[in-house]
């Protein structure tokens, strides 16, 4: 190969898939002179000090020719996708959390789509307050945008194609009040179904004694103290110990779900759209569900 051809290192950094098109553009655009810093335009070599003196240049090309970007979430590393024309990788590159910001706000504004998962929505709106477009999309839409095995760069790429798509299915990029409430609500929903496994679990020690209650919470959460104090019941002192561990769990527990719950109807009286939503026939008698 003529290594008047060879990727400078400026590309190299970048990682520009050098097989696409946009590489022989570039290559003719710094040979016709079109772009500054290249001291002899004209010629069909190329200096190391040429290469770097042109990457800012080179750059700007390939920013102008990205038509998306998909971003592939992790934990601590994040892995960037951009795609030209004809859906043509133009970069492909690895960063940490710190790394991804700082690069996408170099960026010239693009479209930017991201899985819909954990930690989504702060760099969807950090991207956004950078001037991208972003768009969250739900992991089922993206597999079939999916070629060939699963990675993360694969998953970037599939990611980019997706959110080109007219008829794709996007997410809502949640603000920090909605990100609130919605913990609220999934804390709430584990106290629930922790309570539900605990009358279970308690229902069954004390079925093994011979002792049962009618299904409702309601009745062994009146009468399980009374048990528990009960001389006259067959119960073993571990098990009565064991009992009052649970009951005490349980009773903490209501505390923390009913402060959970009027902490969330504070909420739904303070916002309009929740008061509309009241207003509309039948919707008294809406509620939380009662433990």
């Amino acid at each position: 190969m003529d290594k008047s051809l060879r990727a400078p290192r400026a590309f190299q950094v970048l990682r520009v898939d050098v097989r696409s098109l946009f590489w022989r553009d570039a290559v003719a655009a710094m040979r016709a002179g079109s772009l500054q810093g290249c001291a002899n335009p004209g010629l069909m070599r190329w200096s190391a000090a040429e290469y770097d003196n042109s990457a800012v240049h080179i750059w700007r090309i390939i920013a102008m020719h990205i038509a998306s970007i998909g971003i592939d979430l992790g934990k601590t590393t994040f892995h960037l996708v951009a795609l030209g024309e004809h859906n043509k990788v133009l970069i492909r590159k690895k960063f940490s959390r710190a790394q991804l910001l700082a690069y996408t706000a170099n960026l010239p504004s693009s479209l930017i789509g991201l899985e819909a998962c954990a930690g989504a929505h702060f760099i969807g709106t950090v991207l956004r307050e950078q001037g991208h477009k972003v768009r969250l999309i739900p992991a089922q839409f993206i597999k079939p945008y999916r070629k060939s095995n699963k990675n993360d760069f694969i998953d970037a790429e599939a990611i980019a194609e997706a959110v080109t798509k007219d008829n794709m299915r996007f997410v809502q990029i949640k603000t920090e009040e909605q990100l609130d409430v919605q913990a609220m609500h999934r804390v709430r929903d584990r106290l629930v179904q922790r309570r539900t496994a605990l009358i279970n679990e308690i229902r069954g020690f004390l079925l093994e004694r011979g002792i049962t209650f009618a299904p409702q919470p309601i009745h062994l959460r009146k009468n399980l103290p009374a048990v528990i104090e009960d001389a006259e019941q067959k119960l073993t002192p571990r098990l009565r110990w064991l009992l009052d561990r649970l009951w005490q769990e349980w009773k903490q527990m209501e505390l923390d779900t009913e402060a959970i719950t009027k902490e969330i109807e504070h909420i739904s009286k303070e916002n309009s759209l929740c008061r509309r939503l009241q207003q509309i026939p039948a919707s008294a008698h809406w509620s939380l569900p009662q433990l």
